[in-house]
């Protein structure tokens, strides 16, 4: 419980500035010239490569916005895509993040979005993503402490959206992570999707959805191949395992019968995993990491 308090007290000093604007140019208003392209300032995009992040007049309050579209290049589609953090496109991934002090619960904005016409693989949405991590001092590695994620269909006027932040971890972040795409399948979406984004943010900070540490749980083995072993205690109030990826999209849900509940990895790709363990009203119980190798 000693992590609980420490948390708890950590949030009850930051409720003078709950809301606070954090994100880094969310309005859009700030823009670098490069050239021949402008940058939104504070973000990265995958400009000049292509150019699918641009500047819009067409903005839900003040002057500009940002308009993201998805473009065919030969034969792949290059997703429009902005990132607080470093994009660094030979990875397929993003690092980094802009600094923060204090637990945030809400990742919210303003969105318009117009998919593409391509609909084989059914109509499109955008996708828009908010981690909290910590440098862990040990591993010398970032560990993620909350996740939340916004899929949004067509939308023809400015829609505010708000998704809480899902704290798997009862740390005090330091860095946050925002990605914001045209698309759910950033290496595989249809060309023609756009995207509007304004007014970005991060808010609230008292009273989070803390993991109760008190919840007996352990994993075997980690890293995993084939088969993982979730096993309870028997005072466990736990009825549904949920397991979820890096990005927060779950891959696997289990009903609990037993002390026991074992979770077939062979399908899984190589990476990190997040279990979370559910009671009849669906409470977050506890929460575990682990990791497949095959």
């Amino acid at each position: 419980m000693k992590h609980f308090s420490y948390l708890i007290s950590c949030c009850m000093l930051c409720a003078v500035n709950l809301f606070a604007q954090v994100i880094p140019n969310a309005d859009m208003e700030a823009w670098e010239d490069s050239g021949s392209f402008e940058e939104p300032a504070g973000w990265n995009t995958t400009n000049p490569l292509v150019i699918t992040v641009t500047k819009t007049t067409d903005a839900y309050q003040g002057q500009y916005a940002a308009l993201l579209e998805s473009k065919s290049l030969v034969i792949i589609t290059v997703a429009g895509v902005m990132a607080t953090g470093d994009i660094v496109p030979e990875e397929l991934t993003v690092k980094g993040g802009f600094p923060i002090n204090q637990p945030y619960t809400n990742f919210s904005g303003f969105y318009k979005y117009t998919p593409s016409t391509d609909t084989s693989s059914g109509e499109d949405t955008c996708w828009m993503a908010a981690i909290l991590t910590k440098w862990n001092t040990t591993n010398n590695a970032r560990d993620t402490v909350a996740m939340a994620n916004f899929y949004g269909g067509a939308a023809a006027n400015y829609t505010f959206f708000d998704v809480p932040l899902n704290y798997i971890a009862p740390e005090l972040p330091d860095t946050a992570l925002i990605i914001v795409f045209t698309t759910r399948n950033p290496l595989g979406g249809p060309a023609g999707s756009k995207l509007y984004v304004d007014d970005l943010s991060l808010s609230g900070g008292v009273g989070i959805n803390l993991i109760n540490e008190d919840e007996e749980v352990s994993i075997y083995p980690s890293p995993v191949s084939d088969n993982l072993v979730i096993t309870l205690a028997n005072t466990s109030q736990a009825k549904q395992v949920i397991v979820s990826d890096l990005l927060g999209n779950k891959v696997g849900s289990y009903i609990v019968n037993s002390d026991k509940v074992n979770v077939n990895t062979t399908s899984f790709a190589n990476g990190i995993y997040f279990i979370e363990l559910l009671d009849d009203s669906r409470n977050v119980l506890a929460t575990k990491k682990f990791s497949v190798k095959h």
